[in-house]
Formats: C-alpha cells, structure tokens, sequence
C-alpha cells in the first residue's frame, strides 16, 4: 500500500507519515518515544462569526515526542546553566528553560548553538534577547496552553522549524541584531550622567538610540516612556528576574534610594553606583520583603 504525502507548502507542513508524531520543538515527523505531556487549558473552535474558545474544566493534556537533535538542544542548556552558575542564582529554577529557549531561536535561525564555554556577558544577552521569541517557536505551542483551530497531529514540519510562525521568526532576528549592538562596547556619551541611574555610557548603533533624550539613557527613557518612574528603573535593575516582586503584591521598600540627580553619593559612571553595590541592594531589599534569592 502506498501511503501518499502531500506537501502543504509554503506553511511548512506536510502530513505526518503514519506511526510517527510531529517534534514538540522543531515540528518534523519523529518515532513516538522520548513523549512529553503537555497541558491543555482551552481549546478554540472556528464558527461562522468566527473563533470560539473553549474552556476544558478538567484539564487535558496532549503527549509529544522530541527529535534526537532537540533532546540534544535540552542537553547543552543544561550543560550551560551547570557551568554559569550566576544564571541560576539570578533566574531561579527558570535559568535552564530559558536557555533552551534561546538554544530554539539561534536553532531557528541556523546560527551556531554555544556550548558550555560561552562567555558570560554574551550569555545574558542571548537570555534576554532571545528567550522569549524563543519560546514561541516550538511546535508545541500549537497544542499547549491553548489548542489552535487548525491544530492536528496528522501534520508535522517539512523541514525542521519550518511551520514557525513568520512574526516568531522576525522576533528571533530582531533579538539575535539586538544582542550584537549588546555586545558592543558602550558608547561614552555628551549627555551624561543620566539623571535617573547616573550612567555616562549606554549601548547603541547611533547616539540618538543610546541617548534619546530628556536627560536619561536609552534603558530609563524607555521606562520612562512606558509609564513609569526613577523607582521602577531602579526595582527593574537589581530584580531584572521578578525573583523579588513575584512575592511582594505592592511596592518594594526603598528608603534612601534616590535618583542620581536628587543623590549625593559617588558615581562611578555606571548605572545606580551611586546608591551602592549591586548585588548587595538586592539582599537587602530582597531581606527587607522576606523573599530568599
């Protein structure tokens, strides 16, 4: 009996040849062994007016394999959080799942995967690039947490990370040009210090992006434009995880903090020198809240 395939092109799919279950990473065709479950929380359904959610009371979950080169992806993050212990101390139990997901994003773009001998400084870029459009593209994401409309097992990637969707792919290429201009060295600029953090540096591929403007760096002028205050550039700074606010439903206790412009401490010329060492501002506000990172 002959078993014919067809080729649904250009979205990167296929059917899935019979006995084989599409890689809850990459999203080809693999043996159904090494299965993962993964939690269905609702379910969307197409209707005449549109989509409809549905909820599942009970919860659902639907099982997946992964291809020997994504187990292998898995492998090397955890090879890497193991040998960049910092990772763990500032990401919690989420440092090696973010790293696999950056593994998936450079994986997604056919860049080199680092190993275990990256650099740091080059390590927390990729984390805070790429982590997160990098946990957009497996192939699981159409199953788990909600189940897509067109969603079926009976299709599977062509090619590996064929079916991610193009504005995940935009994302991954976005971050991976952000960590470039991250690893470049920061730009001494005419505008500092900041008035809010009191850096006289800050990164960019032109000056207009490293100081936009009002008087603070790119990082607080964007706080700033998204709303917030000194404070949250300053809470974001020494609890970049959310280690500390997870825990705490209101504002964190800062007395004797203050703005490099209301300040009369020393600055070195880098973010927040003036109101101390770094990580000795997070255990204290992180004690003063009874949260242990």
């Amino acid at each position: 009996m002959t078993t014919i395939t067809s080729d649904l092109s250009p979205i990167g799919l296929r059917e899935t040849p019979e006995g084989l279950l599409p890689c809850a990473v990459c999203g080809i065709a693999t043996a159904s062994e090494h299965l993962t479950e993964y939690a269905v929380l609702s379910r969307l359904h197409k209707t005449p007016g549109g989509e409809r959610s549905e909820s599942i009371k009970d919860g659902a979950s639907t099982s997946l394999p992964r291809c020997d080169d994504c187990r292998a992806l898995t492998s090397t993050a955890q090879a890497i959080v193991a040998a960049h212990q910092h990772l763990r101390h500032s990401l919690g139990s989420v440092a090696t799942w973010r790293v696999e997901c950056v593994l998936y994003a450079l994986s997604v773009l056919g860049h080199p995967i680092p190993g275990p001998d990256i650099s740091g400084p080059r390590l927390w870029a990729l984390v805070n690039r790429l982590s997160m459009p990098g946990a957009l593209a497996p192939y699981s994401r159409r199953f788990s947490p909600v189940w897509l409309s067109d969603a079926t097992t009976k299709r599977s990637a062509r090619e590996r990370w064929s079916a991610v969707d193009p504005f995940v792919l935009r994302d991954c290429q976005r971050g991976i040009a952000d960590v470039t201009v991250d690893m470049r060295p920061a730009r001494a600029l005419d505008g500092g210090p900041c008035s809010w953090c009191g850096t006289r540096s800050a990164y960019g591929r032109r000056a207009s992006e490293a100081w936009p403007g009002d008087g603070l760096c790119v990082t607080c002028w964007m706080t700033k434009r998204d709303g917030g205050s000194w404070y949250d550039a300053f809470v974001a700074f020494i609890d970049p995880d959310r280690a500390i606010r997870r825990h705490v439903p209101g504002t964190l206790d800062l007395e004797g903090i203050r703005p490099w412009s209301q300040a009369h401490g020393r600055s070195d010329g880098t973010a927040w020198s003036h109101a101390g060492d770094r990580d000795a501002l997070r255990q204290r506000v992180a004690s003063l809240v009874g949260v242990s990172i």
